[in-house]
């Protein structure tokens, strides 16, 4: 397992917890959390339950942040699934063991269980008041869970004792306030990556200004449910509010508070025609419509954490995008789910132009089929990007499918202000594009000049 800042696994992953055969799972309840667990001891079980329970008080209780009613907690053992914690960033936790090793101290085990379980409430204090982390600069989740985690991890002490785990231990030093002060004594070490640079930031607030005032400033801006790129500015502004105090603004480094792109391999080139190779152009009524696929579909992907990211240019000329379409169909329960998928207008660095939202009902289950989402028009740059976000889950998402005609080149996966994937080789999204003119034109002699620049080879 990887770990950053000293902590054992702490991820947000989309995927369906690991086996454990269905007659194996066992249920315990306590006030607020529920706890299934397979091949693992009761004590377990009923360990977490509590912890959990302290835990979420503990949020309340010091900083004031608003939690679920009550959370689940799904566990299991199996000698071939590895070590994973992680959050729905709802009001699940997950956790998978390898052996019955992992469930020891630290000491033992190298695994922090009692801390791990408060960091991951820590990103379900977040992420459940947040509609998606698009922009989130890099750091700041872990290093935000990492903190208050490590803090939270106190209360659970204070309240439960060593005797909160079946094995006991101290746990408030292994893994609690008295491991996290030891990491942040050191100012310099303590900034030595993005998620330590954030989770100092949390600790010198709380120094400076008390756990009140942070916890105040980052519930009322929880409450305006921002997104990824629009948290740390919020928070800066709030903290203002809450301390009265203007300079601790000045304590926000600039990396905490920049939200760009970055594309692994090399940048997009959306002022070279060259990275539009394959582009077709096609005249109707009102405008063009822009695609690269041959109309069938090779295979279909739901991609979590991301979205599916697709590149067009336009003639010269001011024209606006005023429809997607989408091949693709939807999966989970049979009702759609009562909420909106996004649809991310973006410039040639992934800078955001517009969201458009949509309701998930636009898509059937069953087979794949073409879909048109139009919308109010939006001025676009020679070079733009489509990103289409659904934030899947097990139970609800929709298949985007592919398609492996020649060249492709044109996709990736990812979000605007984020992290970017490369250009996917092998296949193109199937996603069109449909753009109107500003000025009138004859649209079926511009698709044909424009065309030819992009017939394939």
């Amino acid at each position: 397992m990887t770990a950053r800042i000293g902590l054992a696994v702490i991820a947000l992953l989309i995927a369906a917890p690991a086996l454990a055969n269905d007659h194996a799972w066992r249920s315990f309840a306590s006030d607020r959390t529920t706890v299934q667990h397979a091949n693992v001891d009761s004590a377990y079980a009923e360990a977490i339950a509590r912890i959990c329970d302290a835990a979420l008080a503990g949020y309340q209780e010091i900083y004031g942040i608003h939690m679920p009613e009550r959370i689940k907690a799904r566990v299991s053992l199996d000698p071939q699934q590895r070590l994973r914690l992680w959050t729905d960033g709802n009001s699940s936790i997950f956790l998978e063991l390898g052996s019955e090793r992992q469930l020891l101290p630290p000491a033992q085990s190298g695994v922090f269980n009692v801390y791990g379980l408060c960091h991951e409430l820590g990103h379900m204090a977040i992420y459940r008041r947040m509609p998606n982390l698009m922009g989130m600069p890099e750091g700041v989740a872990e290093g935000f869970a990492h903190y208050f985690g490590s803090m939270v991890c106190g209360h659970v002490w204070d309240t439960l004792g060593e005797d909160a785990w079946p094995v006991p231990h101290n746990y408030y030093e292994y893994g609690g306030p008295g491991r996290f002060l030891r990491q942040m004594r050191d100012a310099e070490a303590a900034r030595s990556n993005p998620e330590s640079v954030a989770a100092y930031l949390l600790h010198e607030i709380a120094q400076r200004y008390g756990r009140e005032a942070l916890g105040k400033a980052l519930e009322a801006v929880l409450a305006t449910a921002p997104r990824g790129f629009e948290l740390m500015p919020r928070f800066r502004d709030e903290l203002v509010k809450a301390t009265g105090d203007e300079e601790v603004a000045e304590l926000f480094p600039a990396s905490l508070l920049e939200s760009r792109a970055t594309f692994e391999g090399e940048p997009p080139r959306l002022d070279s025609l060259d990275s539009f190779r394959g582009l077709n152009v096609k005249a109707d009524e009102t405008g063009l419509l822009l695609y690269y696929d041959d109309d069938t579909m090779e295979s279909k992907r739901s991609i979590g954490g991301g979205g599916h990211i697709i590149h067009f240019r336009t003639p010269e000329g001011k024209w606006r995008l005023d429809a997607a379409w989408l091949f693709g169909s939807r999966y989970g329960t049979p009702e759609p789910p009562h909420e909106d998928f996004s649809i991310f207008v973006c410039d040639a660095a992934m800078n955001l132009i517009a969201e458009v939202r949509k309701p998930y009902s636009l898509f059937e289950r069953g087979p794949e089929k073409w879909v048109m989402m139009s919308f109010e028009p939006v001025e676009v740059p020679t070079g733009f990007h489509i990103c289409l976000s659904f934030n899947p889950h097990q139970t609800k998402g929709i298949y985007v499918a592919t398609d492996d005609s020649k060249p492709s080149d044109h996709s990736r996966v990812g979000l605007p202000y984020s992290r970017v994937g490369k250009l996917i080789p092998d296949y193109d999204w199937m996603i069109r594009a449909h753009i109107t003119p500003e000025n009138e034109m004859d649209l079926k002699e511009v698709a044909g000049e424009w065309g030819r620049n992009f017939a394939a080879d």
